[in-house]
């Protein structure tokens, strides 16, 4: 999880982070007009890419829950705000609005630490198929079973290693010129 500049956490985070994207819904709609709308998108695109990849995909849920996850150069934080999501008008979730914050080394140490249980637990299982475990009705392309559970276990472990570099000030002209109003044509 590359680190959030400061300067751009009232952006994502909290109050000002939701209303940031009130505001960033707000100024697309106004914005799409028939002669900007390929600049509005481009705006709206790479102000996205703030959030890009920190909200945790949960939209196999109904409804799904808003979890947010971002760090700065010391922590990794953990909002969610599930305040709209409603089954049959009652909240969907117990967990309403919250956050909660953990040094970015304890962070990595337990992904690691899931991630070798998970994939330990993985192979086991796997290891029980391709010794009979199932019934002899069920068919199991093993081959493809097993190179699919290292795949994502290489993927996984990788993607821990990878250190994404975001285009800061191609976020921020996005950011300044949604907060000043400016149509996209006239830039």
């Amino acid at each position: 999880m590359e680190p959030i500049p400061l300067d751009l956490v009232k952006y994502i985070s909290g109050n000002s982070g939701r209303a940031w994207r009130d505001t960033q819904d707000a100024w697309f709609e106004k914005n799409l007009t028939a002669d900007a709308r390929d600049e509005a998108w481009g705006v709206v695109d790479r102000a996205s890419l703030l959030t890009s990849g920190r909200f945790l995909d949960s939209n196999y849920l109904s409804p799904s829950a808003s979890i947010l996850m971002w760090s700065d150069d010391t922590d990794v934080h953990i909002e969610w705000e599930n305040g709209d999501k409603l089954i049959n008008g009652e909240l969907a979730w117990s967990a309403v609005r919250g956050h909660f914050s953990l040094p970015r080394a304890i962070f990595v140490g337990e992904v690691r630490a899931f991630h070798s249980r998970l994939f330990e637990q993985m192979t086991s299982r796997i290891e029980q198929v391709v010794a009979g475990a199932l019934n002899p009705d069920i068919h199991i392309d093993l081959p493809g079973l097993i190179a699919a559970n290292e795949q994502r276990r290489d993927e996984a472990a990788q993607a821990l290693e990878k250190r994404p570099q975001a285009s800061w000030d191609e976020i921020r002209a996005a950011l300044l010129t949604i907060s000043s109003d400016t149509r996209p044509g006239a830039m």
